[in-house]
């Protein structure tokens, strides 16, 4: 059975692109500028009324999420729990405004998504009570969705923030709230999540997505990919009657009939970008994570997008040339930002295996050398069979008869058993199926699995030396905080221009601790902070 209780996840990203349902509209009078590149034109809006938190501003698409606009534009004097009544009253309106459409959850998802940003920290006159806010919101958020769940609507929420101290705040408050915060994820696939945290924390882990990942943007399959494609330029009979042909032969049919001018890779990268214009939530968790090394099937540019919004851009294989600490992706099948490069029939496929031999490599060292977290990848493609083959020759040595450790983790969606069979000697596998019956259950919980394996992952500490999240630190924090800055303001300038402070003074701007022209001295400006609220 699915797991009942309603999820809140927490990641760093763009709300406005993000996949979801309905999504918070932050302003009072309406929108600030930041917001409107997203929206509908100006003169859809509707207005709050007097008495009112929160309203649908403008009637969109049902491809499009519902824009709640909620008066989230006060002061430090309002109080945290202003804010997080703002939250409460955008979730209300949002189920409501959901149910009234009687819309269903986006590309299939098992539950409607809402999101929102930490509320009134940016333009919202709260940017003193950000900590406190965080530690209100996030029970809030879940009292809500329970709520909305004991009316008949099954929900999720996702805070999304846009600066790195927020998140790290935002995860900081989850982490000493372990058991509401993910008591929808069983206990096994927590301690799966956790032993794979360890692993991106010490960087051993690396990434490879497939199809899977992109579905929740409302990307198609292969299959669904092809027949797209061939319905413009085949008859429906043709396309119907087609099962018996493999999925490369009929790409090579499709390519048969393009426009005069067409190319096969052009036609692949018009149709994805036209339906996929946010990236999922899967794409943002997994974005989120201290990994550096990526390999996916997939042409869309949706994790790339996601990279971009945590400030963590991707490079591109082949294409871009990589420097030590960037992180990349590598587009095995190509990429829509280079439609020449997409390999899509089997003529395709077999220069694939005379010109990118290169590629292959990477991929076999990474999985020689690291352990590779697989994510939607349904372990069909040809091409991934011949490079694990030579890592298991590699791999066989001088220990054959013994049992050596798998080189990766599959995170599974649906009956897989006779594939978990064949790979049995070299995966771990996290079984979804075990967990939840349909497959739109078992997403969503790949997704709840995800989020917490983020959260443990995480090694941002930005929000320690931050003054606006002082209420989420502990005392023994704030102990810390208050060492590290007598260092930093009593370090002298010989002492500066030593080899060993680099490293420290690195260290320190981790903590959010580093000393520059904004920030001064950090106790005076927190004292400073203090006051005014009061």
């Amino acid at each position: 059975m699915e797991p009942t209780t309603a999820h809140v996840f927490v990641c760093q990203g763009d709300l406005m692109h993000l996949a979801c349902d309905a999504w918070l509209v932050p302003g009072g009078a309406g929108p600030g500028g930041t917001w409107r590149a997203a929206l509908p034109p100006r003169q859809q809006w509707r207005k709050l009324a007097d008495d009112e938190r929160a309203t649908l501003l403008a009637e969109v698409g049902d491809d499009q999420p519902l824009p709640i606009l909620t008066d989230v534009t006060g002061s430090n004097r309002k109080g945290p729990e202003w804010y997080a009544e703002g939250a409460r009253a955008f979730v209300r309106v949002a189920v409501a405004e959901l149910r009234a459409r009687d819309r269903k959850p986006k590309h299939r998802r098992a539950r409607h998504l809402l999101a929102l940003p930490l509320l009134g920290t940016g333009g919202g006159g709260g940017g003193f009570l950000s900590g406190e806010v965080v530690r209100l919101l996030l029970p809030a958020l879940r009292d809500e969705a329970a709520r909305a769940a004991a009316a008949g609507m099954a929900i999720d929420v996702v805070l999304v923030l846009r600066e790195g101290p927020a998140h790290a705040a935002a995860q900081h408050e989850r982490l000493h709230d372990d058991g509401a915060a993910w008591s929808s994820l069983p206990a096994p696939l927590r301690l799966q999540a956790d032993l794979l945290a360890d692993r991106a924390c010490r960087g051993e882990l690396v990434l490879f997505l497939g199809a899977g990942v992109s579905r929740p943007a409302g990307l198609p399959s292969w299959d669904e990919l092809l027949r797209l494609l061939a319905r413009e330029r085949l008859p429906e009979a043709s396309v119907d009657g087609w099962g018996g042909i493999s999925e490369l032969d009929r790409a090579a049919l499709v390519q048969r009939r393009l426009r005069p001018g067409e190319t096969m890779g052009a036609a692949v990268a018009t149709l994805l970008q036209s339906l996929a214009r946010r990236y999922a939530l899967g794409h943002a968790l997994l974005a989120n994570l201290p990994v550096d090394e990526v390999v996916t099937t997939n042409y869309d540019d949706l994790f790339e997008l996601a990279s971009r919004d945590v400030d963590r851009p991707c490079k591109i294989i082949p294409g871009q040339p990589v420097a030590r600490g960037e992180r990349f992706i590598l587009k095995m099948p190509g990429c829509v930002s280079r439609p020449q490069t997409i390999v899509l029939t089997r003529e395709d496929y077999l220069k694939f295996q005379e010109n990118r031999t290169a590629l292959a490599g990477i991929v076999q060292a990474l999985l020689l050398t690291r352990h590779m977290l697989f994510v939607g990848f349904g372990f069909a493609d040809d091409n991934f069979h011949r490079i694990a083959h030579a890592v298991r020759s590699a791999l066989r040595g001088d220990t054959a008869g013994e049992r050596r450790a798998p080189f990766g983790t599959n995170l599974v969606i649906g009956d897989k058993s006779l594939v978990r069979e064949l790979w049995a000697d070299d995966l771990d596998w996290i079984a979804l199926a075990e967990h939840a019956n349909d497959v739109a259950a078992q997403a969503r919980l790949a997704e709840i699995f995800l989020d917490r394996l983020a959260a443990r992952a995480m090694t941002a500490t930005a929000h320690l030396g931050d003054p606006r999240y002082e209420a989420v630190l502990s005392e023994g924090e704030r102990a810390l905080r208050d060492r590290l800055e007598q260092l930093a303001d009593q370090v002298g300038a010989a002492e500066k221009a030593t080899a060993a402070w680099a490293e420290v003074e690195r260290l320190l701007t981790r903590l959010g601790l580093a000393d520059d022209p904004l920030r001064g001295a950090t106790q005076r400006r927190r004292a400073r902070l203090v006051d005014s609220i009061r």
